[in-house]
């Protein structure tokens, strides 16, 4: 007995399955749904206690924040234009008031006579004039180490 084995032909005229409609990633789907906020801006002074605490009392309560270091990388004109509107305009409340470097270019006489943007660019380029911990956030500019203030803007 001879068996005989059927073998497979191929089709001569496939039909062609109509292409496919790219779908969309399911990462730019979850991507799309949980937009980052934006990162809060800690400017700090390595030096400073009132800074270490604001660094502390920040990572108690798991709030994500980037440190800069104030001396070496002052706030830009813009973070400081921004913190300014965050503070109702008072440029006296960006200044460290007790520093010796305010002391000795005799800013506490000078200051009120400043316009806003000659004191802008003296923050911008002096790190020790900007009163430290510096905290600028998406909504809110914190400047010094309130800890009823701090838990009021991050509603605490």
């Amino acid at each position: 007995m001879i068996c005989k084995r059927k073998t497979r032909r191929s089709n001569p005229n496939p039909t062609p399955h109509p292409p496919s409609k790219p779908r969309a990633p399911r990462v730019a789907f979850f991507v799309t749904l949980m937009k980052p906020a934006a990162p809060l801006v800690l400017y700090t002074y390595a030096n400073c206690d009132t800074c270490g605490r604001a660094v502390k009392w920040l990572r108690t309560r798991g709030v994500a924040f980037f440190e800069k270091p104030i001396r070496e990388t002052p706030p830009s004109p813009a973070e400081l234009h921004a913190m300014l509107r965050h503070q109702g305009g008072a440029l006296r409340r960006l200044f460290n008031t007790s520093g010796r470097d305010y002391r000795t270019l005799g800013l506490g006489e000078k200051l009120p006579a400043m316009s806003e943007a000659d004191a802008v660019a003296l923050l911008a380029t002096n790190g020790n004039l900007v009163k430290r911990p510096f905290a600028l956030g998406a909504n809110f500019g914190l400047v010094g180490f309130d800890e009823a203030e701090w838990a009021r803007a991050f509603g605490d």
